[in-house]
């Protein structure tokens, strides 16, 4: 029988999966699942690699069962060798071995721990119906399928400077594009992007190649941001609160006009000696003397020594690390958000805990305002505001398939990126400003400029990353060279300079004023998925899946 969907699961969740594939077929997606549709005389263990070879996606029945056992593991394994998409649906609150965190750390649950099992299938067979079709469709980031967005209605719980019986945001009614629903789930393109797996390359290996790069930071934002787009509105415009429909101002079209820049100076990048300590999380100190690096540990490490002056070994910071901008409190997310003092590394304050690892996504989860005073973090489907002194939470925004946060420059708003595209927010009303990106999730990965004024975008399930005008959200141009989705964005401190990661297993450094790639630079023998430079420009910080570290210095 030919099918789209392999079903993994353990043999004690066997009515699980057999629930889980007959609501699959009831929609017409055809499945296999074992030991029904393995042939009579096959051998178990050449039948279940023939069906996953087969197979379009892979969904994971995930639970302490499934997380014990060593053929789910290698069934998983298998799908990631060959580049299948996976999908987990974890009907237990489990948090997965080290051996499972290895493939799914940096893909989107789809969480089913609420009985009964059957109100969590329609959402888990939209999903995979939105993925069939977009691989089917062959579909690519361009402008012109930039164009078509979808918007997007958070909805505020809670008051921050409102009083308790304050309204909540309206919802807006919304249809999803198959092509942007597509990118709903982390796993579509974590190991697949047009039918090509990425080879890793060379342990050590760095290509260089020197481009003429940018003029002054002021000139090229100038040039960049000269042709304003009317179908716009201000940064700042309130949108009054009210409980009808909300329309969301759309901020596509055609990408402003590509500014001609001079020569400027010849920059590249190249490897320098790397920490003894392995995250998949890193991040520079404000002042830049020191750096942080998160894996099953925590690392402060001196910068000028790259050696570890002390460690938090009770709390992995795998997941997430933000420092404020005041460089005196360190957030990590893992199960919940701690915070702790940099100078002594101290715990100060747990924010909050759940039951279950809060899996990576792209973009950075986790964001201090530019005061310090508050905490913006990514959990689920919402985005939390935390009083960094009290630990209170202030707000809570509903944002559906919620990934990154980034606070404007004013600290008066909030970029959300989620798989739909992303939003600008109001923090005091919770409503949005507008939204941008869509197809393929981008603006799903945020990365915002020193300065406030531009706006870096991408998508996971897309291999383009755009540039924005940060106060209108409007696309300035795009940059093309990833072969895969991508992970991370990085802007340099004086804002000419951004690095991009990808699941091609490279990053990639952009000249911001002329678009120009000015290098590839590659080592990383596993994703890329945390990028940080340094407060003087001068050197790149860069962690991947495997607890990788490295460091780039940038020569001018």
């Amino acid at each position: 029988m030919s099918h789209d969907v392999f079903i993994s699961y353990s043999a004690k969740d066997k009515p699980s999966a057999d629930a889980v594939c007959a609501f699959l077929e009831a929609r017409k997606i055809r499945c296999w699942i074992a030991p029904r549709d393995l042939p009579a005389g096959t051998h178990w263990p050449g039948g279940l690699l023939s069906a996953i070879d087969k197979s379009r996606v892979l969904v994971l029945v995930f639970s302490n069962g499934a997380n014990d056992s060593r053929q789910v593991l290698n069934e998983v394994a298998a799908a990631v060798k060959r580049a299948i998409p996976i999908i987990p649906l974890r009907i237990e609150a489990v948090e997965p071995s080290q051996d499972m965190e290895y493939y799914m750390e940096t893909i989107h649950w789809l969480d089913a721990m609420t009985p009964p099992l059957e109100q969590h299938l329609g959402k888990l067979a939209d999903q995979v119906q939105a993925l069939l079709a977009t691989q089917a469709g062959g579909l690519t980031v361009t402008p012109e399928t930039q164009a078509v967005e979808t918007p997007i209605t958070p909805h505020v719980q809670g008051g921050r400077r409102r009083p308790p019986w304050t309204w909540a945001a309206a919802a807006l009614g919304m249809v999803l594009l198959l092509a942007a629903a597509g990118a709903g789930l982390r796993s579509l393109t974590t190991h697949r992007q047009n039918g090509t797996t990425a080879t890793p390359p060379p342990t050590g290996a760095v290509q260089v190649a020197t481009v003429t790069a940018t003029l002054p930071r002021s000139a090229a934002t100038a040039a960049l941001t000269a042709a304003p787009d009317p179908t716009t509105i201000p940064a700042q415009a309130a949108v009054p609160p009210t409980k009808a429909s909300v329309a969301v101002p759309q901020t596509e079209g055609p990408p402003g006009p590509a500014p001609t820049v001079p020569s400027g100076a010849a920059i590249r990048a190249v490897a320098a000696t790397a920490p003894a300590v392995e995250g998949s999380s890193v991040l520079w100190s404000p002042d830049g003397t020191g750096l942080v690096v998160g894996g099953s540990e925590v690392y402060f490490l001196d910068a000028a020594t790259l050696k570890p002056v002390r460690s938090i070994k009770s709390y992995s910071g795998d997941n997430g690390l933000a420092i404020s901008p005041d460089g005196k409190t360190l957030a990590i997310f893992r199960t919940g958000v701690r915070l702790y003092d940099t100078t002594s590394g101290g715990e100060l304050r747990t924010l909050f805990e759940q039951s279950s690892v809060s899996s990576a996504t792209c973009g950075a989860p986790l964001a201090f305002s530019p005061d310090s005073a508050t905490l913006a973090v990514q959990v689920g489907d919402t985005v939390k505001l935390y009083d960094v002194a009290s630990g209170q939470e202030l707000d809570t925004i509903v944002a559906k398939g919620a990934s990154s946060v980034a606070f404007a420059a004013d600290g008066k708003s909030l970029y959300v990126g989620t798989w739909q595209g992303g939003i600008r927010l109001d923090v005091s009303t919770g409503q949005p400003l507008f939204s941008f990106g869509g197809p393929l999730g981008d603006g799903s990965c945020l990365a915002l400029s020193a300065d406030g004024t531009l706006l870096a975008t991408a998508g996971f399930s897309g291999n383009v990353v755009s540039l924005r005008d940060a106060a209108t959200g409007r696309q300035l141009r795009t940059f093309n060279g990833h072969t895969a989705g991508v992970t991370r964005l990085a802007f340099s401190p004086d804002g000419r300079m951004l690095a991009s990661a990808g699941d091609d297993i490279t990053i990639r450094l952009w000249d911001v004023a002329t678009g120009n790639e000015l290098q590839t630079l590659v080592g990383h023998t596993q994703t890329p998925l945390s990028l940080s430079f340094s407060p003087d420009g001068a050197t790149l910080a860069s962690a991947d899946r495997g607890r990788g570290v490295h460091l780039w210095g940038i020569k001018p």
